[in-house]
């Protein structure tokens, strides 16, 4: 018997030295404005409504890894959004809309596998003074293509300041491996205050008309402000631009002409005192051939503001402002109402 306990003792021990080195973390954003805004549909009526986050949308999630050693580790993330005015969850019937994937991660980079937001939305979001927004009118300039993506394998490593990423989506369609999938490309380099990256991502619709975009973008820290800089180009016969940035109906024209969308935004955060930011954005895309149709054309221009004051290092109060102005057939449908838009809004944020 005392041998049978002297083997089992350090077993045990070995056990839970190897659970001690996972762990899982409860997280999330609890974000509430509220909200006003003119031209809020078509017969250009004003609203006042208590809505989700200004900038960050609220969320939950569950994330861990486990160290498996040798230098190697697995990890994984669950994460869920959901309107805190209500309760309800973003995505009927999808508890985890945001992000679902395992993966493992060593000194060589990271492979995630599951449903993780795409390149395309990181690599120029990472340039965005407003880290992307979360009201459709601060942040329709990143929802050109898709934000996240279903069965994804992704690549990203980084190595003395140089980031490489890249990604494939499976389309999943029988008959067609290209047919729904996605593939993208990302590098960027970050030396002292300065930092500058591309990316290039095209995606196949299920008809196998492609989407291809690229963006390019760049900051720089100055003291206790960074400013910020992009740019890209969208050519595009999927529908992906359309299918996110239309608010009204629309017909779409028979021809095979692709869309074309060039835009930059540029802006800046600036710490007026380590407890409060204000950061300013504006943001521009001139369209070309929108909805099938040569010659539909039009342009977008958005400026925003963007105030906050810290309680704490995990709770703030903000005050926010922007401005939208459409012109041209190609652009009037992506307002609910007439050619330009206000709103502003106050909120509490809170992470946990």
């Amino acid at each position: 018997m005392k041998k049978i306990i002297a083997v089992m003792v350090p077993g045990l021990l070995s056990i839970g030295h190897v659970y001690a080195q996972s762990s899982v973390t409860l997280y999330g954003v609890v974000d509430t404005s509220v909200l006003y805004q003119n031209h809020a549909n078509s017969s250009n009526g004003s609203v006042v409504q208590m809505t989700d986050g200004a900038v960050n949308a609220s969320r939950f999630g569950l994330k861990g890894t486990e160290d498996l050693g040798g230098g190697l580790s697995t990890i994984f993330d669950l994460e869920g959004g959901f309107q805190p005015n209500s309760g309800a969850m973003d995505s009927a019937n999808t508890l985890f809309n945001r992000h679902a994937y395992v993966g493992l991660q060593s000194k060589w980079g990271t492979v995630t596998v599951g449903r993780q937001d795409t390149l395309f939305f990181t690599g120029l979001g990472n340039y965005d003074p407003l880290t992307v927004g979360n009201y459709y009118n601060n942040s329709w300039y990143f929802y050109q293509s898709d934000a996240r993506y279903d069965s994804m394998v992704k690549y990203e490593g980084t190595f003395h300041g140089l980031y490489l990423g890249a990604s494939y989506g499976f389309g999943g369609q029988p008959g067609s491996i290209s047919a729904g999938s996605q593939a993208a490309v990302a590098l960027s380099y970050t030396t002292g205050p300065f930092s500058i990256g591309g990316v290039y991502s095209q995606t196949h619709a299920l008809n196998n008309k492609t989407q291809n975009i690229a963006g390019l973008g760049a900051s720089y820290q100055i003291g206790t402000a960074t400013l910020y800089a992009g740019l890209s180009y969208n050519n595009d016969g999927s529908g992906l631009a359309e299918e996110g940035l239309t608010v009204q109906p629309v017909t779409e024209g028979t021809s095979s002409v692709r869309r074309k969308d060039l835009g930059f935004f540029t802006g800046g955060v600036w710490y007026a005192r380590p407890d409060v930011a204000l950061t300013a954005a504006y943001y521009y895309d001139d369209i070309r051939d929108a909805y099938a149709t040569p010659g539909n054309d039009g342009h977008r221009q958005t400026l925003a503001f963007f105030a906050q004051y810290f309680l704490s290092k995990r709770t703030y109060v903000y005050a926010t402002a922007d401005y939208n102005k459409v012109s041209g057939e190609a652009a009037l449908v992506e307002l609910p109402g007439a050619d330009n838009q206000f709103e502003g809004g106050i909120g509490l944020h809170h992470s946990f």
